[in-house]
């Protein structure tokens, strides 16, 4: 059985990681060790965080960078690089996931399949719903969307649209197919040997957008394929104040600064140059 180490991103959230850090003590598989990787979060939260750490009973530790704006490849790597396990399973800071979760990731992947996650976005009421004693209790899935909710269809569509284009047989031939595939860290779980075959994160992403399809497709061009926990790794993501996003509010998807970057042709090349390991 591998080893795993649950890699936690947090910025100025405390309240939303002591709900995240709960959900998974109580895993029914709990990783072996949690790495908590701050994007430049303020004094103040630092030492929440650490207050946070000290009332936790698992093999924790906390990693930082110097706020410089947002750079969550950088920070998801740093975590990598403090890791020590096996299988790295990425969670962002403001995600509750389900007892079973972190199970279901590790079965789903083999020890050889990248695993995207997704979550059901809660509102403001529902997350103050979520406290540490609705999660330790155990009654996260009594706040659990019924199946005619729109959320749990959105689930679903893209649990499906994922194995549908999986299974394209023309998938490994295009890059523009393997773009189809994509990684959202809110939760995803990646072996380590491949994560590292593609040397991590891409740390020329910077400000909001593209880090994770970027990483879905340099795995693909490695030969390491995605297996879906979109469906079996249950979340719920809470609430929180939105973050500015370029172009958000207007027609159309927003866009990112990072989208030609992201675009550009990778002629089969599939390692960051500025990743995991710097280049020199």
């Amino acid at each position: 059985m591998n080893s795993i180490s649950a890699i936690v991103t947090t910025y100025m959230r405390p309240y939303h990681l002591r709900r995240c850090l709960a959900a998974l003590e109580v895993q029914t598989r709990p990783p072996d060790e949690i790495v908590i990787t701050d994007d430049g979060s303020d004094e103040a939260h630092q030492e929440a965080v650490r207050e946070v750490m000290r009332a936790c009973p698992m093999d924790t530790r906390y990693v930082q960078q110097e706020n410089l704006g947002y750079r969550a490849a950088a920070s998801r790597n740093n975590g990598a690089r403090a890791a020590r396990c096996d299988f790295l399973l990425f969670v962002d800071g403001d995600v509750a996931m389900f007892p079973d979760a972190v199970a279901q990731h590790e079965a789903l992947s083999e020890g050889r399949f990248w695993t995207p996650g997704q979550a059901v976005r809660l509102d403001a009421a529902d997350s103050e719903k979520i406290d540490e004693a609705c999660i330790r209790d155990g009654k996260l899935h009594e706040l659990w969307p019924p199946p005619e909710d729109p959320r749990i269809a959105k689930i679903e569509r893209m649990e499906a649209k994922f194995r549908r284009r999986s299974q394209d047989p023309w998938l490994r031939l295009f890059e523009a197919r393997m773009r189809k595939l994509r990684l959202i860290t809110i939760q995803c779980g990646i072996p380590r040997a491949a994560f590292e075959r593609v040397n991590g994160f891409d740390e020329h992403f910077t400000n909001w957008g593209r880090e994770d399809h970027d990483l879905a497709l340099r795995l693909q061009l490695a030969g390491v394929m995605g297996r879906s926990a979109i469906a079996a790794a249950r979340a719920f993501h809470m609430y929180h104040k939105p973050e500015p996003r370029p172009n958000l509010g207007q027609e159309g998807p927003p866009q990112s600064v990072n989208d030609a970057y992201y675009f550009r042709r990778r002629w089969r090349r599939f390692r960051a140059r500025n990743g995991l390991r710097q280049a020199r």
